[in-house]
């Protein structure tokens, strides 16, 4: 693997090197923009909140009520001049980029039905960046397992790590699982937690081979090195 002291110098150099001026090719807002551009997503996020917190009971009211979010969204993806999505992106590629991170959610659920709602945020966002970066890029993929995974990883991780009836030998021997795993070691996981933590590094691995991609498992290991 990449030394990690290595990759922190390198990302300081880069940073360190980069200008400290606005970017010329960003418009700056002014605050009062900025106070009407928060208010009219924090409107947005109120009115997703209200439909989110009024699910009904049973699969068929269920399925009409998942419509309506999704339309909610939807329409302020595509219409909302404050994202400004449609400037840079057609209708079906935002309902194509709604419909994906959709199935992202319910994988998430499905997975781990015991996370609250902040840590599926939390993932989600995650998720989310991948999107974006790959849209930039021009490099979108269908739906990853792998950064499925690694959106998961964090929040599925530190939240369990952040737990008040854990005991530090407990996080001690949940980290060294995880660092094992990671540097390709066999674990034996002993209960739930561990082994879907097992689950969502082996998602990885299935995809980036660890001999071709050491990059991904040296990040890896800043991540576990920063919740500990």
């Amino acid at each position: 693997m990449i030394p990690i002291a290595s990759i922190r110098q390198e990302t300081k150099a880069k940073w360190l090197c980069m200008p400290d001026t606005f970017p010329d090719f960003l418009e700056e807002i002014s605050p009062r923009d900025k106070n009407e551009n928060e208010l009219a997503i924090q409107s947005m996020e109120d009115e997703v909140n209200t439909l989110l917190a009024a699910m009904p009971i049973g699969i068929r009211r269920k399925k009409k009520w998942a419509l309506e979010v999704q339309k909610k969204i939807l329409d302020f993806l595509v219409n909302n001049s404050v994202l400004g999505l449609r400037q840079v992106m057609s209708e079906s590629e935002i309902r194509a980029f709604l419909e994906e991170t959709m199935m992202f959610i319910k994988s998430a659920r499905d997975f781990a039905p015991e996370m609250q709602m902040d840590g599926i945020g939390q993932a989600t966002r995650n998720y989310l960046v991948f999107q974006i970066f790959g849209e930039m890029n021009r490099t979108r993929s269908p739906f990853s397992k792998a950064c499925f995974a690694y959106s998961m990883l964090y929040p599925f991780t530190d939240n369990y790590i952040d737990k008040n009836d854990i005991s530090p030998e407990q996080k001690e021997t949940y980290n060294r699982l995880i660092y094992d795993v990671i540097c390709g070691e066999v674990a034996k996981p002993q209960d739930e937690q561990q082994e879907k933590t097992c689950a969502l590094l082996s998602m990885i691995a299935s995809d980036y081979a660890r001999a071709s991609d050491t990059p991904i498992y040296s990040l890896l290991l800043m991540m576990l090195e920063a919740q500990e």
